[in-house]
């Protein structure tokens, strides 16, 4: 039985895996990895907060529901840094996703030239 068994299945052979980490450690690589554009982040929220009277801090605070996001989703694609009108149609298309809130969506022309102009000040 074991003969056919081998014979039908390949058992003698054993198995080959390609090499793993253990899920823990890649967790803490990606969380270690993350931890400088965290702190990036953070720290321009703070910067932010700090600033006094802006129109484009107003105008992101008014915005936004989840500074961390929203400013994590720009920080992801850097391209937006060129092109006002990809700016304006990264943070519409996935607004409420992203940390931004339906008040996009009635910004007038120069409030989103002042918020594209103070956002590309604020993130490097």
């Amino acid at each position: 039985d074991l003969m056919n068994l081998d014979a039908n299945y390949n058992l003698s052979q054993g198995v080959s895996q390609p090499p793993q980490i253990p899920v823990k450690n890649a967790t803490n690589f990606i969380i270690n990895e993350n931890i400088p554009i965290v702190e990036k982040i953070n720290s321009t929220i703070e910067s932010i907060k700090n600033m006094t009277s802006n129109s484009g801090k107003d105008i992101f605070l008014m915005i936004t529901y989840d500074q961390f996001s929203a400013l994590t989703s720009l920080r992801s694609n850097l391209k937006w840094k060129k092109d006002q009108k990809l700016f304006i149609s990264i943070i519409a298309n996935d607004a409420l996703n992203n940390g931004f809130n339906g008040q996009v969506f009635q910004l007038s022309s120069d409030q989103w030239s002042t918020l594209f102009n103070f956002l590309n000040s604020q993130i490097q």
